[in-house]
Order: C-alpha cells, then structure tokens, then sequence
C-alpha cells in the first residue's frame, strides 16, 4: 500500500501543474516533485523494417510511474514478421509489470523485447539468479534525467554484462523523448520512444491498419524489387499510397 505522501505526489503530479515556489518545501518532498514531473509518463515507438526480402514490425510503449520511493513500469514490446500485412499479421505484446527501489537489488529486467529475450535465455542456460540496481540522476532544470540499470556485481567465471541506459529529456515546448541503449552479453541495442498520452496498459491494442492490405502490400515489395539502387523508393511512402492512407 502507497504512503500518504506518495499519493499525494502523485496527485500533485497528474494535475499537470507547476508548484509556484519549490523553495518554500522540503528539499527532499521538491526533488521528487521535479522527478515525477519529469519521468511520470508514457512512450511509444513504432517501426517497419524491410530488408528487401523480409518486413519486420518493432512495436514498443513504456510507462513510467515514480511515487517518491517505487518507481513502476509498465511495458508492451514484441517483433514480428509480415507474411500477408500490417493488420491480419498483427500481434499484441503481452503487458508486464515492474517494480524496483533505487540501489534496491531487484531481477535482471528490460522493457524491449530483444533485451528481454536475451536476459531470458541467458538465465535458463545459467541460472545463476542475476541481479541488478537502478540510479536515477537529473540536471538542475529537471528537464533531463538518466535511468541507469547495471549488473549489482560481474561474476569472474560468467562474461556476461547487462546495462541499460534510459535518457528522458524534455524539450522547452514540453514534449519529451526517452532513448535507450542498452548492452546485453556482446550485443547492442538502441531504442527511442516519443512521449503519447496513451499509457503502456491500452497501448499497441490493435493494428495500425483496420482492414487487409496483402494485394498492397505485394505491389510495394515487386516494386522496390524492380527499381535498381541508384533510383531507391522510400518503402513506407509507397505503401501508404497503395492504401490510400497518405
């Protein structure tokens, strides 16, 4: 059950409003205020990915929650393939839940399907029971912020490292963006997500398109197919023609 002043930071916090003066608070009841202003909201990132004989949906949303001791998130991400088109192909990740303190030991975890499913499998071929910390860090204008998640300790027998690096910087109109890097084993992966006022929980809950585009989407494939590497044709704008979407 959330303390009192948890609640009440985060009813501060979804009124949307600037508190007036920081000064005239606790230090430490103001730096969670500027935090959970900065941090307490949801992303999403959405790609299509056509390597000229495959197409490859990467669906990410991420929810941010911090109540002044737990910080929650809530995520959605999976991949998948195309074989007919961007609706009958759909698939909805799965929601999941976690909750960590900061420098609290808690289990190895990342929001991205490709980080999770290597974490997954490195932990069924060695259960060693992997642990990691989180630490936050923010400028002094609260419009940048760090997310850091590091391994609590590097086995000498297990060459395996894991860190996440999440970056949530606001822009001076107000509009934030989180990037992501993140190191698992020998493999690097980059993500970025753009800020949408639909949280993890009802995100990704239906494809981008509400009807079957396969005549469509074979027309675009022949015809980036048939034009040679010296005159390339911008994939996604002429699907989006083809469905009339544009």
């Amino acid at each position: 059950m959330k303390s009192l002043r948890s609640l009440c930071l985060l009813k501060v916090q979804s009124l949307g409003q600037t508190v007036p003066d920081l000064s005239e608070i606790p230090a430490s009841l103001a730096r969670d205020i500027r935090i959970s202003q900065l941090v307490n909201s949801s992303f999403i990132s959405w790609a299509l990915v056509h390597d000229g004989v495959t197409s490859t949906v990467s669906q990410t949303a991420l929810s941010i929650q911090y109540d002044g001791v737990f910080w929650n998130f809530q995520s959605r991400s999976n991949k998948f393939e195309l074989a007919c088109c961007l609706h009958c192909d759909f698939v909805q990740p799965d929601l999941r839940d976690f909750t960590i303190q900061e420098e609290k030991p808690a289990q190895d975890w990342s929001p991205f399907s490709e980080t999770s499913i290597q974490l997954e499998l490195f932990n069924q071929e060695k259960p060693l029971n992997l642990r990691m910390k989180m630490s936050f860090d923010m400028n002094e204008e609260g419009t940048r912020g760090v997310i850091l998640f590091r391994r609590v300790h590097d086995l000498p027998r297990v060459p395996f490292v894991f860190i996440s690096n999440m970056v949530i910087e606001r822009s001076e109109f107000g509009h934030k963006k989180l990037k992501c890097e993140e190191f698992v084993g020998r493999s690097r992966y980059r993500n970025t997500l753009i800020e949408t006022r639909v949280p993890a929980a009802n995100a990704i809950s239906k494809p981008v398109l509400p009807f079957c585009s396969g005549v469509a989407w074979e027309l675009v494939s022949l015809l980036n197919e048939a034009v040679n590497e010296e005159d390339p044709v911008d994939f996604l704008e002429d699907f989006w023609k083809f469905v009339a979407i544009e």
